[in-house]
């Protein structure tokens, strides 16, 4: 099988393709820049990818397509808050964040993972049976914002990749489209209190990835691959 995991360069999505490769599959990585030497790897190749650029998301996508392999699972792990573009710890609330940082998220956290997804879909039609899983965030639910999460971009990006994995699931016939919650993650983002360590959520992650079914398509899951509960 093979996987292609984007943001490997740090966090959840190095641990996902190690991860990954430590079960057998083959796995492309993308990233911004340079990535860990265990994620080296752990990567057949690595492909360069910014997806606040569209032409770097279109030359991702030509790269990969000339390499003419299927994909069984594609892995939409890169993301970002409102901190890594210039949000400060105050001012990422509905009423005073910045519209560019706004947009700036919706465009990383859900508008680029549509267009790459939507760029190598004959590479998943090639597959046996192709999983896109995309990892959101509990955070997107309006339930769980009321009672945590300040980041009003991050908030809405994440609702909007979940709605867009199921608008996808629905037009990607023979396509298992999914949005995941990876868990509270130690990482940059989830913060050294976070309940599980990218070790942990990556397997747990995988375990799931790789037992989807296709009734699942279209749904909001857990790290687990149990339907999400706020």
């Amino acid at each position: 099988m093979r996987a292609l995991v984007t943001g490997v360069g740090r966090g959840l999505g190095a641990a996902i393709a190690n991860e990954l490769a430590t079960r057998g599959l083959t796995v492309v990585g993308t990233a911004r820049g340079p990535v860990p030497a265990d994620v080296e790897q752990s990567c057949a190749h690595i492909v360069q990818l910014d997806l606040a650029d569209r032409p770097s998301i279109a030359a991702a996508v030509a790269e990969l397509c000339a390499r003419g392999d299927s994909i069984d699972l594609l892995v939409n792990n890169a993301g970002l808050d409102g901190r890594a573009v210039g949000g400060g710890d105050h001012d990422r609330g509905p009423l005073d964040i910045d519209p560019d940082v706004f947009m700036r998220q919706i465009e990383v956290n859900t508008l680029g993972p549509l267009l790459f997804a939507r760029g190598l879909v004959d590479l998943l039609r090639a597959a046996e049976t192709p999983k896109v899983v995309n990892i959101s965030s509990q955070l997107g639910h309006p339930e769980v914002v009321l009672r945590a999460g300040r980041d009003v971009g991050y908030n809405a990006s994440k609702a909007a990749l979940t709605t867009t994995s199921a608008t996808l699931a629905r037009d990607l016939p023979g396509v298992i489209v999914v949005a995941v919650h990876p868990g509270w993650v130690r990482t940059d983002m989830g913060g050294p209190e976070a309940a599980l360590g990218v070790g942990e959520s990556a397997q747990r992650l995988v375990d799931a990835m790789l037992a989807l079914r296709p009734e699942q398509s279209g749904r909001f899951l857990d790290v687990d691959g149990y339907p999400f509960v706020p």
